[in-house]
Parts: structure tokens; C-alpha cells; sequence
């Protein structure tokens, strides 16, 4: 989570989150306080005195995206709280995972967020929304475009490789709060409007 003095952003895991506290920090003036460590994944309901009247911020990704990423991390390193590796979920697992949705929820209980940061503009997004809270010059601006991603695994991150259409299909109708939320912030940024 990265707190500052009037907006806060929390670090929904498989969603750019490691880089996007790198594109914070360099533009440190703005921060009070960011987690790193096993508080990074907190909750704005985990911290309702830190949050209180300030703007939320959320990175999302296109849900067979977020479920592969999910996937290969649980194979790679097991969930937080449960050290245990297992083998990669099958295609039709994943599509009929409820994962996304569960996790998603955690971040929207109590209050709305106000601008979200898609993983695949990922650096368009977060200049749009700094900019609101700094200036940003062109070497600020130049810093953040050439800001190497962190903490990414290796595996084959093309979902057609992954999933049939209809497996696709039942993945959306299996989390129908991460789709309706990925189709008003896809929509709302490809029409231009921004927040």
C-alpha cells in the first residue's frame, strides 16, 4: 500500500503492483508512508484511519490475464499464509476459479475507487493519475517510460494459448464482479474519459 497525504493506492496482487510502487518512488514528495513487505497486499478495510477522505487508487488487468498470472504464482511461490506450492491449475480450473472475484471484493469494501491503473497502459495510467497531485516533468516523465518492470515471472502470457473462447467465457460468468468491473474501466479509458 502506498499512502499519500490525500490519495492512497493498494497493491492487488498480479497487477503490476511491484512496479507501480517503483513508479511511486520517484516521486517520493508525494509519499508518507509505503508498504514493501508483508503489508504491501493490505486492504483500504485493513487501514480505515490511513484511508479516511483520501482518493483510492487500483491497478487491474484483464481478467484471463489476472487468472494465469494468479495461477503461475501460486505454482511458483504457494498464497500468502499457505507456503505450499502446487501444480499449475488446469485451463478449466482456472475458468472456473472464483478467485478473482473473491480478491476483487476484498479491495472495494468500503468505498469507491476513484481511479484505476490498467497493468497493460500501465505507465499511461499512473502519469495520468500523478499528475494530479505533481507536477510532471519531462525527465519525470521520461523516468517513468523508461522504469524497467519488477518482479515479473517468465511463462507464456498469451491467454489464446491458454484458454478456448468458451473457457473465456465461463471465466467471465464465473467472477461477474471482476467483469463488470474490467468492462466500465476498459470502456470508460478507451471513450477517453479517464477516471
Amino acid at each position: 500500500m502506498v499512502i499519500g497525504k490525500f490519495f492512497v493506492w493498494a497493491h492487488l496482487g498480479k497487477t503490476g503492483g511491484d512496479t507501480t510502487l517503483c513508479l511511486f518512488q520517484l516521486f517520493p514528495e508525494l509519499v508518507e508512508d509505503a508498504d514493501s513487505g508483508p503489508g504491501k497486499h493490505a486492504t483500504f478495510a485493513e487501514r480505515p484511519d490511513r484511508v479516511a477522505g483520501k482518493t483510492r487508487a487500483l491497478n487491474i488487468r484483464r481478467l484471463p490475464s489476472w487468472v494465469l498470472a494468479f495461477s503461475v504464482h501460486k505454482t511458483l511461490y504457494g498464497l500468502r499464509g499457505r507456503s505450499k506450492r502446487g501444480p499449475m491449475d488446469s485451463p478449466h480450473q482456472m475458468a472456473r476459479s472464483h478467485d478473482p472475484d473473491y480478491y476483487l471484493r476484498t479491495y472495494l469494501q468500503g468505498g469507491a475507487i476513484s481511479h484505476w491503473m490498467r497493468v497493460e497502459y500501465l505507465k499511461e495510467d499512473f502519469l495520468s493519475f500523478i499528475s494530479h497531485y505533481a507536477d510532471v516533468s519531462d525527465n519525470r516523465r521520461l523516468a517513468v517510460q523508461r522504469l524497467a518492470p519488477a518482479n515479473t515471472a517468465t511463462y507464456d502470457r498469451d491467454p489464446s494459448h491458454w484458454f478456448s473462447d468458451s473457457q473465456i467465457a465461463l471465466l467471465y460468468e464465473s467472477n461477474p464482479l471482476w467483469a463488470k468491473v474490467e468492462q466500465q474501466v476498459y470502456s470508460r479509458q478507451a471513450a477517453g474519459l479517464g477516471e
